[in-house]
C-alpha cells in the first residue's frame, strides 16, 4: 500500500468517525454479530515496505489497538456463542469474534500471547499441507521470490504468452508480484503450474523464508497443539487452499474431509468450523461442507447472502495490515454500509 493510499483511507476514516458514523452503524447493526478475521501479526520488526507486497499481517502494536477496540465496544465471544446469536437464538448485546486464517507461525508467537493477556477467545483456521509440508503459500512464495531475489528481471513463458518483469526498484518489484498473482490467476492450472516452476527455477532460495520467517512461516503441528491446548479453537482451513468452487466433487470432498480427520487428530479437538480458502464457495461446496460433518462455514463477505444468515456463509471482516487503525473501526462497525459502500451481497476482503 502507498503512503499516498494510506493518507486517502485515514483521512476518509477520519471525516467518518468524526461524523460518528461508527457508533450509529454500531447501533443499528448490533443485532449482527461481528466476525473479524486476520491472517497474521508481525513483532514490529517487518518494514514500511513489506506493505507494498503484502497486506496479511498488522504490528502486534496495532492488533494490541485494535483488540483493545473491539473489547471496548462489543462482548468479545467465541465462534459458538456468536452462531447462535447470528441465526437468532441469542441475546441482544453486540458480540464480536477473532478468528484468523491460513496458520502462520506467528498466530502463536505473537497474537496469542495479546489475546491471552486480554482474555479473548479465538479460532484458527489451518491449511493442513502448508503445515505437513513447511512450504510457504504460494503467494507469499511468488512475493518472497520477487522482492528478495538478486536478478534485474525475469521472464516467464506459458504456451505462447510470455511475461518480462523488471525488477530494478522496490516499486518495480512490487509491480511484479502483482503481475504475476494477476496472471497465474488467469492460466490453466498446469500451465500456473509451470510458471511457478519457472519462478522458482529463476528465483527462489529457500534462505528468503528464514530471513522473512516473522511473516511467512507456517505453524508446525506441534505448535498447532500448543495453540489447541491453551484454549484456541483449531478450524479447517482445507488441505492445499484452493479455490473450492473451481475444482471437481472428489477434490471438494477430498480437501473437506481429510483436512477435518488431521487437524482433529493433531489437535486433540472436534473440528467442526470450516473457512473457505480466497472466499470461494457455492452452493455445491456447502454440500459437500455439510456432508463431510462441518456445522457451520465462513466466508469473507462482508455480509450474509440473501436475507438471512446462513450457518455455512457466515459473513467475516478482513483486517489489512498497514491499514490506519481509522480504517479498522469503520470497516468492523460497517459504517461503511451506512453511505452505501461495502459489505453488500458479493462483497469480498483479501484472503
Amino acid at each position: 500500500m502507498s503512503a499516498l493510499a494510506r493518507l486517502r483511507l485515514s483521512s476518509g476514516a477520519a471525516a467518518m468517525r468524526l461524523l460518528g458514523l461508527p457508533g450509529a452503524a454500531r447501533r443499528r447493526f448490533g443485532w449482527l454479530p461481528t466476525v473479524v478475521t486476520w491472517h497474521g501479526v508481525h513483532d514490529g520488526s517487518v518494514p514500511p515496505e513489506h506493505y507494498r507486497f503484502s497486506t496479511k499481517h498488522v504490528s502486534v502494536d496495532m492488533f494490541r489497538r485494535q483488540l483493545e477496540w473491539l473489547a471496548r465496544h462489543y462482548q468479545v465471544a467465541t465462534l459458538s456463542d456468536v452462531e447462535t446469536a447470528m441465526t437468532g437464538r441469542g441475546g441482544t448485546k453486540p458480540l464480536a469474534a477473532v478468528t484468523f486464517d491460513d496458520g502462520y507461525e506467528n498466530n502463536l508467537t505473537v497474537a496469542w500471547p495479546v489475546l491471552k493477556a486480554l482474555g479473548l477467545p479465538a479460532t484458527f483456521f489451518i491449511t493442513v499441507n502448508v503445515v505437513e509440508q513447511q512450504r510457504p503459500y504460494d503467494h507469499d512464495r511468488i512475493e518472497l521470490a520477487l522482492r528478495h531475489t538478486p536478478r534485474s528481471s525475469v521472464r516467464l513463458q506459458a504456451g505462447n504468452q510470455r511475461l518480462d518483469l523488471r525488477l530494478d526498484g522496490i516499486h518495480a518489484r512490487s509491480r511484479a508480484v502483482y503481475a504475476v498473482k494477476a496472471w497465474l490467476s488467469r492460466l490453466p492450472g498446469e500451465q500456473a503450474a509451470e510458471v511457478r516452476r519457472q519462478l522458482d527455477d529463476q528465483c527462489w532460495d529457500a534462505s528468503f523464508l528464514e530471513s522473512n520467517r516473522i511473516a511467512y512461516r507456517p505453524l508446525t503441528w506441534g505448535q498447532v497443539r500448543t495453540l489447541a491446548d491453551e484454549g484456541g479453537e483449531i478450524g479447517s482451513h482445507t488441505l492445499s487452499h484452493p479455490h473450492l468452487s473451481q475444482v471437481d466433487d472428489d477434490q471438494v470432498a477430498r480437501e473437506l474431509c481429510e483436512s477435518r480427520t488431521v487437524l482433529a487428530s493433531k489437535s486433540g479437538q472436534r473440528v467442526s468450523r470450516l473457512s473457505y480458502p480466497h472466499g470461494s464457495f457455492d452452493d455445491r461446496t456447502i454440500r459437500a461442507a455439510k456432508a463431510a460433518g462441518y456445522t457451520s462455514a465462513y466466508a469473507t463477505t462482508m455480509w450474509f447472502r440473501g436475507t438471512a444468515p446462513d450457518p455455512f456463509a457466515f459473513p467475516r471482516t478482513s483486517v489489512s495490515g498497514g491499514a490506519p487503525f481509522g480504517l479498522f473501526v469503520v470497516t468492523v462497525s460497517r459504517a461503511l454500509r451506512l453511505i452505501g459502500r461495502g459489505g453488500g451481497e458479493g462483497a469480498r476482503a483479501a484472503d
